[in-house]
């Protein structure tokens, strides 16, 4: 729709405009303008953007930078968060299996430990194994 107008400038406050928008406009040769961009960061994603020019309150901090902080490619992106989840789920998996073991080992305890049996009229008084039933009446 911009193409229509015979522009050569875009200015556009920093959020209005997506990564596709801006590839475009570059290889279309548009310069873009993105309005109040105060923060290092911010400056250097559009600065590896290749963004041709923005406007900032912060110049003094902003024109000091030598590069950016610091970029990844997508493809570097795409492998830490596929690392991340690789991670992630090994991790979940470490940490089901020490709680399944240790739910394991209590059941075996419990199945060695000497049983009681409760006084059906009476079930807050327990009995041990070796009584008998004569006895319990």
């Amino acid at each position: 729709p911009i193409y229509k107008y015979n522009a050569s400038m875009v200015n556009a406050a920093w959020w209005e405009l997506d990564w596709t928008a801006v590839e475009q406009f570059n290889q279309s040769g548009l310069s873009i303008i993105f309005y109040t961009i105060n923060s290092l960061w911010l400056y250097s994603l559009y600065w590896c953007a290749d963004v041709n020019t923005i406007t900032s309150s912060n110049c003094q901090i902003l024109s000091s930078m030598t590069s950016p902080i610091y970029h990844i490619t997508p493809s570097t992106y795409i492998y830490i968060c596929v690392g991340n989840g690789i991670f992630c789920v090994f991790g979940a998996m470490i940490i089901l299996k020490i709680v399944y073991r240790s739910r394991t080992r209590r059941d075996i305890n419990s199945m060695t430990s000497p049983t009681t049996r409760t006084d059906v009229n009476n079930p807050m008084t327990t009995y041990d194994n070796h009584q008998s039933l004569y006895e319990l009446r």
